[in-house]
């Protein structure tokens, strides 16, 4: 038998083991392959460093994307960002580092649209704010990881719904926030039991009050952080 002549769920099976951008090698193979990856939901992550042309051909040749790079696209704009969360309302995993001209029109959007968000780097996305993450804290309940490296303009106002509305939340990079201060440190402590990692370098409003209050009621960061030492 050949792989023609296999029913569409063990093709579907054999084709969840592709990885990266070898994925979008399927859909050009032939008409039964495009059928195929026309019903399918990518899991494993696709990171795109090619021409963005090329990408916008080939996203609606799949069902869905679960995890994506596009980290670095200079070129990437909030309606970029739209019409991927239109066509990716399951998407886990986000990576936008780098997309400079990202801004909070394209991060309202994906609070809107991908409520099954894991993970969400925003590393250089300097135009985002509070009017952005508070929607992602309103709209992303399963985040568990997300970077604000150098969003600068992000406030203890955006924290703290991100604390409120993310409790699953493990990992939150700060690095650059500068306007952050112990208050939103503290609701983080209260409201994400879960979190192992925090990183808040050049975070010089944050004090001893707020590593105390994370120290005390974050055991699995405390466990980590004796791990290291």
């Amino acid at each position: 038998m050949s792989i023609a002549e296999l029913p569409t769920e063990l093709v579907l099976k054999i084709f969840s083991y592709v990885e990266g951008e070898a994925i979008w090698v399927l859909p050009r193979v032939c008409r039964r392959w495009r059928e195929v990856c026309a019903g399918m939901t990518v899991k494993a992550e696709i990171r795109w460093r090619k021409k963005p042309e090329h990408f916008w051909d080939m996203l609606p040749r799949f069902k869905s994307i679960q995890s994506l790079d596009i980290g670095k696209w200079i070129s990437v704009t909030d309606d970029y960002v739209s019409n991927i969360v239109n066509k990716c309302p399951q998407l886990k995993s986000l990576d936008l580092s780098d997309c400079r001209r990202v801004s909070d029109v394209g991060i309202v959007k994906i609070g809107e649209g991908c409520p099954q968000l894991q993970s969400l780097i925003l590393w250089n996305c300097f135009k985002v704010t509070d009017v952005g993450i508070v929607k992602m804290g309103e709209g992303c309940s399963k985040l568990r990881k997300i970077d604000l490296t150098c969003c600068s303009q992000v406030t203890d106002v955006g924290i703290l719904k991100i604390a409120e509305g993310c409790q699953q939340l493990q990992n939150l990079n700060l690095r650059f926030c500068s306007k952050v201060t112990d208050v939103g440190i503290t609701k983080i402590a209260e409201r994400c039991p879960q979190l192992q990692s925090l990183i808040l370098w050049n975070c010089f409003k944050v004090t001893d009050v707020g590593i105390s209050k994370i120290l005390n009621l974050c055991p699995l960061f405390l466990s980590n952080l004796k791990q290291q030492n």
